[in-house]
């Protein structure tokens, strides 16, 4: 495992295929099968990296808390994510750091943006995907986030205004003309 970025209270290192174990270990206590953090659906740990493009996980005293996997790109939609964090650990910063480090290398890869998703009743998921600057959609029950890898909260988070808006505006000019 190879030093990424160390906090106060964990510290962020990237994973490869050697870690299996301890990535299996962390998804038995982490929670039951299935669904997973953001709605990715894992059969086990060494399958979130057969798929996975880049993975960083979490540790406080060389345990893992939290996880985070990147998919590589297809032509026609970008990447995916996986993220999980311990319940223990929530609310402390990981998914943050996680999120910010997969960014960091995905800016690396030449990436724009990335995909994640999250069950719709998941406020605190979709409280930071929003934080983070995401485009939040909903789609066949669950929230699919396009996460911008540049982002700054002087920029707006649409390039245009919403439809209805512009419907208000075509229906005041039609008054005025008559």
């Amino acid at each position: 495992m190879m030093m990424h970025r160390a906090l106060a209270n964990f510290a962020i290192k990237r994973i490869d295929q050697a870690c299996g174990p301890i990535v299996d270990k962390f998804l038995l206590l982490s929670g039951p099968r299935g669904s997973h953090g953001t709605g990715v659906t894992v059969a086990d740990g060494g399958a979130a990296f057969g798929e996975a493009a880049w993975t960083a996980g979490a540790f406080h005293e060389d345990e893992l808390r939290g996880l985070i996997s990147i998919s590589d790109p297809s032509a026609h939609e970008p990447a995916k994510v996986f993220l999980l964090v311990d319940p223990a650990w929530r609310r402390k910063g990981v998914a943050l750091a996680l999120i910010e480090a997969a960014k960091a290398w995905a800016r690396d890869q030449g990436m724009q943006n990335f995909l994640m998703t999250c069950s719709r009743s998941d406020w605190p998921t979709r409280s930071l995907l929003e934080r983070i600057g995401a485009r939040l959609d909903l789609v066949f029950g669950e929230i699919v986030a396009n996460v911008p890898i540049q982002y700054s909260k002087s920029e707006a988070r649409t390039t245009s205004p919403p439809i209805w808006l512009s419907l208000i505006n075509v229906s005041n000019a039609n008054l005025r003309d008559q």
